[in-house]
């Protein structure tokens, strides 16, 4: 099980084949030190992709190399046949004038932001231009039902109804469909789904110095030698010599926020084969996998933008420094192959995304009271900020809780966060009328206040 990545790996082996070495006859070691010819290699990837190794008790003496030798019979007997269980894909929306792709950001990305009002609306640009254009122009409203249909919708209806005889528009089926559909979209962007420039692209850490370990096992790399070197990235969605914004979800907090400096690189270029959806990224005396909730390479992927007012903002928060989390694990879960290890596994599987969810949205709540004693300049606006460090960390925890134990409660600290948050979360009694009842009946004076 692994993320695999296009590359030219037979001809970065080729040009590190020892001058006085005929290639065909160029040997280099698999991870049992056990020589191959290099001209047969077609994937190099990590033991750790190799789940097979977790079973190899199993297989004769119980070591790894019997179970590889296990593995590969038994993959060699079934065709050496592989499965894609799913492959980097662009954006779907609407791009710009100048080719930019759009892509939706989170609420929470949003919410996390110390932004202006004036900068909100400009980071809305994009979306009030496209509400307005399938507002006046019913070729660009067919257009948008045609980009959203499915089997669950009545859009393509309305398309062919369109298509067959354009007067179609003037009936009053059509405009009381497209009111409702603009209607839906305005109530999604309202709820924090906002389009800007950029999309989502699978992250890959520092391929070269994986291939240049590949062919010499001694080989040790640092900072200042790695191909992309700090806060340097290598993707063709945008042009290089300029500053991305990058974010990752799940996302706590304003720190969770990495701006990456595109840059080309020779050997980026003809080793690797990129898509526009895949972003190469340095991890080598880096913080961006820590900043990006705990990032890893099992095809993580981020949203990659250049918008301007978005690198502004994210800029300003850049004296929130990078929550690490220090709480070290007491060991990996280990479980019996029987109905009630199965069973604990699974609540503990269903429990870890329960508590990724509540973190995140106790998150977003401190964020949101934060925003809030931030407009009312209340000199608690840095003290609530902090109580995202403890989310962060809780964060990390609840996403690896399934495959390890940590001495802390995830539970206990998600309950911490919401007591401290508490005195500041107030609700306005006025707006609502109460009536005692079994069952309690709120009725809302001011829905929109409310």
């Amino acid at each position: 099980k692994s993320c695999a990545f296009n590359t030219n790996v037979q001809q970065f082996l080729m040009d590190n084949c020892p001058k006085d070495v005929d290639y065909n006859e160029y040997k280099v070691k698999d991870m049992f030190g056990r020589e191959m010819y290099a001209k047969d290699v077609l994937m190099v990837t990590t033991p750790n992709s190799l789940k097979a190794f977790k079973f190899a008790y199993k297989i004769g003496n119980g070591t790894k190399e019997e179970m590889y030798n296990y593995w590969k019979e038994i993959v060699q007997a079934e065709g050496n046949s592989f499965g894609v269980c799913k492959a980097d894909k662009a954006s779907k929306n609407p791009t710009l004038a100048d080719g930019t792709p759009t892509r939706a950001v989170s609420y929470q990305i949003l919410n996390s932001l110390l932004a202006s009002e004036q900068e909100i609306h400009d980071l809305m640009k994009i979306e009030i231009d496209y509400i307005d254009s399938i507002k006046n122009d019913n070729k660009a409203f067919i257009k948008h039902l045609k980009m959203n249909a499915n089997n669950f919708n009545s859009n393509s209806f309305h398309v062919q109804m369109f298509k067959a005889n354009t007067d179609y528009q003037f009936t009053q089926l059509f405009k009381e469909f497209k009111k409702r559909q603009i209607s839906n979209y305005v109530a999604d962007i309202k709820g924090g789904s906002l389009k800007i420039e950029g999309d989502y692209a699978t992250v890959v850490a520092n391929p070269i110095e994986m291939l240049k370990k590949a062919v010499n096992s001694s080989y040790e790399v640092s900072g200042a030698d790695a191909t992309l070197k700090g806060n340097e990235i290598y993707t063709t969605l945008f042009g290089f010599g300029q500053e991305l914004v990058l974010h990752r979800n799940p996302h706590t907090t304003s720190s969770n926020s990495f701006i990456g400096f595109n840059t080309k690189h020779e050997d980026l270029v003809k080793y690797m084969n990129v898509t526009k959806n895949i972003i190469v990224i340095n991890n080598i005396e880096s913080s961006i996998c820590t900043t990006l909730s705990g990032m890893d390479m099992d095809s993580d992927a981020v949203h990659v933008s250049n918008n301007q007012t978005l690198l502004k903002v994210v800029k300003r928060a850049s004296k929130y420094r990078v929550i690490v989390s220090a709480i070290e694990n007491v060991g990996s879960v280990e479980y019996k192959v029987n109905n009630l290890d199965m069973a604990q596994a699974d609540n503990k599987l269903a429990l870890s995304k329960t508590s990724i969810g509540r973190v995140v949205n106790s998150g977003q709540l401190a964020m949101s009271v934060a925003q809030h004693l931030r407009n009312n300049n209340h000199p608690d606006f840095d003290k609530v900020m902090r109580f995202n460090d403890i989310v962060a960390k809780l964060s990390e925890m609840a996403i690896d809780s399934a495959k390890k134990t940590f001495p802390i409660s995830i539970e206990d600290g998600i309950a911490q966060v919401e007591r401290l948050i508490s005195p500041y979360v107030k609700v306005d009694t006025s707006l609502f009328d109460w009536k005692e009842a079994s069952t309690l009946t709120v009725t809302v004076k001011d829905r929109e206040k409310a």
